[in-house]
């Protein structure tokens, strides 16, 4: 007999079915559309976060690059000419060059400036006119600094929210 009531409940829940067709196909089209949204939204947030990473790399890459440039073809050349001064002041001086580290700090500000990126060279020991201003000023480069001294070759990065972004 427990058989039957088996049959007897299968052929209710198919009656059950046939009649309620467009219910239980409207459900399970509201369940799968749900799924893909959610799925679309995860992999959207996946590709923004690699893309900022990536972004964010190259950058780092290319003011690398940038001051490794400059300190070898630049400032070694000049170094030795009569009344040229690299120094952190430069702008006052009037055959001054800008020291391989100022050079970065003012391109990363020119870039900060003209792109919807924020480029801040800081360090645990900055040059003593730079105490205020050179070593972290926030949590997050706290962190980096800290992260970095542990992991020097692992990246650090987080993932915050500025302004309205």
């Amino acid at each position: 007999m427990p058989h039957l009531a088996i049959k007897r409940a299968g052929y209710t829940l198919l009656g059950f079915l046939y009649r309620r067709t467009i219910l239980v196909l409207s459900s399970l089209l509201i369940v799968a559309v749900a799924i893909a949204l959610m799925s679309m939204s995860h992999l959207s947030d996946m590709l923004i976060e690699a893309q900022s990473l990536q972004s964010a790399k190259l950058s780092a890459n290319a003011l690398n690059a940038a001051r490794t440039l400059y300190s070898a073809n630049v400032v070694s050349r000049v170094r030795d000419l009569p009344n040229v001064e690299v120094s952190h002041d430069y702008y006052h001086l009037p055959h001054g060059v800008p020291n391989p580290a100022t050079y970065t700090i003012e391109l990363g500000t020119k870039l900060s400036d003209n792109t919807n990126t924020l480029v801040r060279l800081y360090s645990d020991y900055p040059f003593p006119h730079r105490k205020d201003t050179g070593g972290p000023q926030d949590a997050f480069q706290h962190e980096a600094i800290e992260h970095l001294r542990t992991h020097p070759e692992q990246p650090f990065f987080r993932r915050d929210q500025l302004g309205e972004y």
